[in-house]
C-alpha cells in the first residue's frame, strides 16, 4: 500500500483496483477493512476512494461504445490463460474472462429487449420514472439490492440504445444509482471503527 501514501498514487491505485474488479463497492468495502485494521488512515483512503469513483465509470463508457459486440473475443482471450496458465497468468485470465462474460451478458440483455420496443406494458412502466424523485428512489433501491451501480447503469444504457427510455429520464435514475451503491460500504462499516464509518459516509 506504499503507492497510496501520495494523493496521486492513491487515485491511481483506486482507479486500477476498480477497473480490474469492475466494482467500486468492492473497493469501498476493502477500504473499510483496511481502515478497521489500521493498514490505512482515513486521510490516505480518500484519494483511493476518488480513484474508485473514476474507475467505475470506465465500465459504463465501454458499454456505451458497444464493446459487447466483441464480448466473445474477450471471453476467448481470457479462458485459455485461465485454464492453462498458472499463478499470475491464470489470475489475469480470470479477470479478462470475467469482463468478457459481463459484456456478453449485456449483449444478451440488449438483444432480449428488442421485442419490447412497442410493448404497452413497458411503456406504461416507464411513465413512473418520469417523476424525478420516484426515478431516484428506483435507482437507489435497485442498486442497493444488486450492489452494483455499473450493472444498473449498463441496463440504462441498453434501454436507451433500444429507445425505451429518454436521456432526461435516466438522470434521476443515475443519481439514485450513485447513492444506492454506497449501501454496501455502510453495511460493511456497521460494526467498524469511527474512521471506517466516516469513510463509508464520505
Amino acid at each position: 500500500l506504499n503507492i497510496s501514501k501520495t494523493k496521486v498514487g492513491g487515485v491511481i491505485f483506486g482507479f486500477f483496483f476498480t477497473l480490474l474488479f469492475q466494482s467500486s463497492s468492492a473497493a469501498t468495502v476493502v477500504l473499510v477493512g483496511f481502515i478497521e485494521v489500521e493498514l490505512l488512515t482515513l486521510k490516505n483512503s480518500l484519494p483511493i476512494l476518488l480513484g474508485a469513483g473514476i474507475g467505475t465509470t470506465i465500465a459504463a463508457q465501454l458499454i456505451s461504445l458497444n464493446v459487447s459486440t466483441y464480448s466473445l473475443i474477450i471471453v476467448a482471450l481470457g479462458v485459455f490463460p485461465y485454464i492453462f496458465g498458472k499463478n499470475r497468468v491464470q489470475s489475469a485470465g480470470k479477470v479478462v474472462l470475467s469482463i468478457g462474460l459481463i459484456f456478453f451478458s449485456i449483449k444478451l440483455m440488449s438483444e432480449s429487449l428488442e421485442p419490447f420496443k412497442n410493448s404497452s406494458q413497458l411503456l406504461a412502466m416507464m411513465e413512473y420514472v418520469k417523476n424525478p424523485f420516484l426515478g431516484a428512489l428506483i435507482g437507489l433501491t435497485i442498486t442497493a439490492l444488486i450492489h452494483s451501480s455499473a450493472g444498473f447503469i449498463g441496463l440504462l444504457i441498453v434501454l436507451g440504445h433500444n429507445q425505451l427510455i429518454d436521456f432526461q429520464h435516466t438522470l434521476p435514475l443515475l443519481i439514485g444509482a450513485n447513492i444506492g451503491t454506497t449501501a454496501t460500504a455502510h453495511l460493511a462499516a456497521i460494526k467498524s471503527t469511527v474512521d471506517a464509518k466516516k469513510m463509508a459516509m464520505i
